[in-house]
């Protein structure tokens, strides 16, 4: 699987580190405000989503302790782990996403993705972090919000969505791109009965003794929301991506349960 970056971790002489690590930031800066513009204001009631092929409740609590962690309340699906859309600080938002156990936060609440950090999922989760022995930013399966272009109809903007993935995060070392079969788009509903199109790109990756933790096979889930005013441009989008025919692999039925699973919290 290919590595991702955080804030200040790159592949580049240290003369370099400051002005790119003060880029990043600013460029940090600008997703988490397009991704807090689009995710509404807080709330306090929580709405249940409607996750894929079932969706629990949320729960009330009482107004929260500023001294103390912010209640995640129930998840989606049952069983699975709240991930809050919120990294404390500049993103505070009552809405959040479910993920299987054995996931957990990236620190910072930022992963960036390609040559120029052109993709950046906020409030990352990942799975098996550090699989490959050779490379500790190696992992399994990834989930994350993106803002991208919803070309006008959420129906093409999801399939152009899932492709910038693939060929972002699942381009080989020798710079080729993999073959990915694309899905039919699937209307759902999720957060105050919200439309969305959720789609499922299965990828073929032409993997070579240069991709050392690489998988051949991989899927990416991706669900996109319809923006808020008819004349918005971009969509919040939730991706899920994982290995396939691999140990411990994230099944397609878990990845679309992910993307599906948007609601808020208390």
């Amino acid at each position: 699987m290919s590595d991702y970056k955080g804030l200040g971790l790159y592949e580049t002489p240290p003369k370099q580190r400051s002005s790119l690590i003060l880029a990043s930031v600013i460029a940090a800066v600008v997703v988490l405000a397009a991704v807090a513009a689009l995710l509404f204001v807080r709330v306090t009631t929580p709405t249940a989503g409607q996750a894929l092929p079932a969706a629990g409740t949320g729960t009330s609590t009482k107004p929260r302790d500023p001294l103390q962690p912010r209640q995640t309340g129930a998840p989606q699906v049952p069983g699975w782990q709240v991930m809050p859309i919120n990294n404390g600080g500049a993103l505070d938002t009552d809405k959040a996403y479910d993920v299987p156990p054995g996931w957990q936060p990236i620190p910072g609440g930022l992963a960036t993705f390609g040559d120029h950090d052109e993709l950046s999922l906020v409030a990352p989760s990942i799975y098996k972090q550090g699989h490959c022995a050779t490379d500790p930013k190696s992992w399994r399966s990834m989930a994350g919000l993106v803002v991208l272009p919803n070309k006008g109809n959420i129906e093409v903007g999801v399939a152009a969505a899932a492709q910038n993935v693939a060929n972002t995060v699942f381009t080989t070392r020798d710079r080729v791109q993999p073959e990915t079969e694309m899905g039919d788009p699937e209307e759902i509903t999720v957060f105050r009965n919200k439309k969305a199109v959720v789609v499922t790109a299965k990828l073929t990756v032409p993997v070579t003794d240069k991709d050392t933790c690489g998988a051949a096979s991989v899927i990416v889930a991706v669900m996109m929301m319809e923006p808020n005013k008819p004349d918005d441009s971009d969509s919040v989008t939730l991706v899920a991506m994982g290995d396939q025919n691999v140990p411990e692999a994230t099944t397609e039925r878990d990845l679309k349960q992910i993307v599906t699973s948007f609601h808020t919290f208390a």
